[in-house]
């Protein structure tokens, strides 16, 4: 692993990792408890995690720049019992944490415990003193759903569950000990740890950038470390394409290219194949309950089945059924479910919640698609986020494709909102290139849209932005994008 100027072998890390192991065991972890891990992606975040792992523990990872409030209810909710913090996440629990000693990854602090002393404390072989549990129903890994429609999920992953992903992903991926990926996906999302596996599995290196937001800093690091892989949501590659040169620069180590977290508009699929038609191309499709990855499209049909998120990877069967449960026909709208060894074990004391979406062996993902007459599947929106308009079901994804073909549009966000005649109306936000004159843009966009779209699916109006609300994870939030449209644009109806 590589961070800024620190290189870390996989005998060191194998080293810090038992250390962790042990200080746990030591402090009296007791098999299945709850540790929360608010750490930024390095070396320090690995070694605790597979130190928890190994030492029997749940690593339960948050984003250390959860709000207090945020991380007090996750900490109640899974009955955490030890916290790992750094500096900036220790105040979110510093006035309530009731648990064991805080381990902090930063100053010592009266009543904390010094990750660095147990870091650089003897020799402790890492021993795996899990093996009473049952693998395939026990949780190892707590990951929270970012919440944007609710409160936070605990989803349960099991070992197994890591296993056969990573096991699954490495098949298709291809893997090698000389690949050298660039890291910006954080390791408490499900992409970010799923990356954070594999190359530990594979014996390749990760090259951890926590400043991506600098695009061309990051790029920087891309090309002085020899990047030979690139793994990013599509918030990333509208990053890449729109705020830096990166298409238009040569990259002679890089070798492939994943994009998950969201459909990869097709605008950009054609740029990139365009600029870097040597690169391998995988977009995917997974989520959290998937431990990370479904399906994965192969980077050599990429532009035959363009818009598609592939088909199952080893080990995961997927369908798209119709409400009475059967595969439905070509074309026709259906919801996606999976089966297979990743599948999560359930949310955590959630069982109402577990079986609405776990049913008969089946994960129902909530995500419509279709499938073409050789099985590749086509998303086409989530249920909740489908817009209802005179008689329409409308998905989102479709207009925000044919918004980002135009050469002004940078990133795009559309949602329905009330209307007493339509139901709903198509309100489209758009971020614009810097070089674009929003006024004449604005206009523009909507006679190209009705050019390339049925009349029904053309937005009422183009709302310009300067940034779109996001997850933590890059997905916009179609709620709060609601919320920032200007009272005297709101359409008849909206309250």
């Amino acid at each position: 692993m590589v961070i800024e100027d620190r290189e870390i072998s996989f005998r060191e890390l194998t080293e810090m990792a038992g250390k962790v192991a042990a200080a746990f065991v030591e402090a009296g972890m007791r098999e299945g408890d709850r540790v929360l891990v608010l750490l930024r992606n390095g070396p320090e975040y690995a070694a605790v995690f597979f130190g928890l792992l190994a030492a029997g523990g749940v690593a339960v990872p948050l984003n250390p720049a959860n709000t207090a409030e945020s991380v007090r209810y996750i900490a109640g909710h899974c009955r955490a019992r030890f916290a790992v913090v750094n500096e900036q996440s220790y105040p979110h629990l510093a006035e309530w944490w009731r648990g064991s000693p805080a381990v902090l990854d930063g100053p010592e602090r009266p009543g904390t415990v010094s990750l660095t002393k147990i870091l650089s404390s003897g020799s402790h072989p890492l021993k795996d003193v899990g093996s009473s549990r049952n693998e395939e129903r026990e949780p190892a890994l707590l990951l929270y759903t970012s919440g944007t429609t609710g409160t936070p999920k605990g989803v349960m992953l099991s070992r197994e569950n890591l296993v056969a992903n990573t096991d699954s992903i490495l098949e298709y991926l291809r893997l090698e000990p000389s690949d050298r990926t660039l890291a910006i996906l954080p390791f408490y999302y499900s992409y970010g740890n799923s990356l954070l596996l594999t190359h530990v599995f594979a014996g390749a290196t990760l090259v951890v950038e926590n400043g991506f937001a600098y695009t061309n800093k990051a790029l920087s690091v891309m090309r002085d470390r020899s990047v030979t892989g690139f793994s990013g949501v599509p918030s990333h590659y509208a990053m890449l394409i729109g705020r830096s040169r990166f298409l238009e620069s040569d990259w002679p180590h890089l070798r492939y290219m994943t994009c998950a977290g969201g459909p990869l508009p097709v605008a950009h699929i054609q740029r990139i194949r365009k600029a870097l038609p040597d690169v391998r191309l995988h977009v995917m499709y997974g989520q959290t309950e998937g431990t990370a990855r479904l399906s994965s499209l192969d980077p050599a049909l990429v532009e035959s089945k363009i818009g598609s998120i592939g088909r199952g990877i080893p080990g995961v069967e997927l369908r798209v059924v119709g409400k009475d449960g059967r595969d439905v026909e070509p074309g026709e709208v259906g919801e996606i479910v999976a089966r297979g060894k990743n599948i999560m074990i359930g949310y955590l004391g959630d069982a109402g919640g577990t079986a609405d979406v776990l049913r008969d062996g089946w994960l129902h993902t909530g995500d419509l698609a279709t499938v073409d007459d050789e099985g590749f599947i086509f998303i086409r929106g989530r249920e909740k986020e489908f817009i209802k308009s005179g008689g329409y079901r409308i998905g989102p994804q479709q207009i925000e494709d044919a918004l980002l073909q135009h050469p002004s549009v940078q990133e795009c966000g559309v949602v329905g909102v009330p209307d007493e005649l339509l139901g709903e109306q198509v309100i489209a936000f758009a971020v614009f290139r810097q070089e674009a004159d929003r006024e004449i843009a604005t206009k523009d966009l909507l006679v190209f849209l009705r050019e390339r779209l049925p009349a029904y699916m053309v937005p009422a109006r183009i709302v310009p932005v300067d940034i779109l609300p996001k997850t933590e994870t890059g997905k916009v939030k179609r709620k709060q994008l609601r919320e920032i449209l200007p009272p005297a644009e709101k359409p008849t109806g909206l309250s």
